[in-house]
């Protein structure tokens, strides 16, 4: 014999019940297939970019490894970036405590300067009277995030 549901639960689908008889059905989502058409929909109805491109809200970020002449990584290094085309100053991370040795090279809030095909960074890295320099060749497809076609992933400081 099955227990009687609780009041709380029988007053809730009195209520369900009213609201469907006043207002219609209620649409819920059944499958996986039905959330995704609506998520789908939901992004495409959002988009407000010239032909229709739709990014994704994650904030993408290019780096690089600064080592010593020993391997280890490299701290408190002077690392500028500059567009090549225009020699405009992208990013200037100026010497300070980086036991890591990671580096900014570019993110998307820079992205809108380079070309969606993409374009040369030069990447230098200077500490004391040690200088290194990396070419990058970074795109930003459908205008979205940055990305690194070709260039290194280190540079070591003589």
């Amino acid at each position: 014999m099955r227990s009687p549901r609780p009041a709380a639960t029988r007053s809730a689908s009195r209520y369900a019940e009213r609201w469907r008889h006043e207002h219609g059905p209620v649409i819920q989502p059944r499958s996986a297939a039905h959330i995704a058409t609506m998520a789908t929909l939901l992004v495409l109805a959002s988009c407000d970019e010239p032909g229709g491109v739709a990014c994704t809200a994650e904030f993408r970020m290019i780096g690089l490894v600064i080592t010593d002449k020993t391997g280890a990584p490299a701290d408190s290094v002077d690392l500028a970036v500059t567009l090549v085309r225009t020699g405009e100053l992208l990013t200037h991370t100026p010497p300070g405590r980086n036991p890591e040795g990671r580096y900014l090279v570019i993110d998307d809030g820079a992205g809108s300067k380079l070309r969606p095909s993409g374009d040369q960074l030069r990447a230098v890295a200077t500490k004391g009277a040690a200088d290194a320099q990396a070419d990058l060749l970074i795109d930003v497809p459908n205008g979205c995030h940055v990305h690194k076609l070709a260039g290194p992933d280190t540079l070591a400081l003589p």
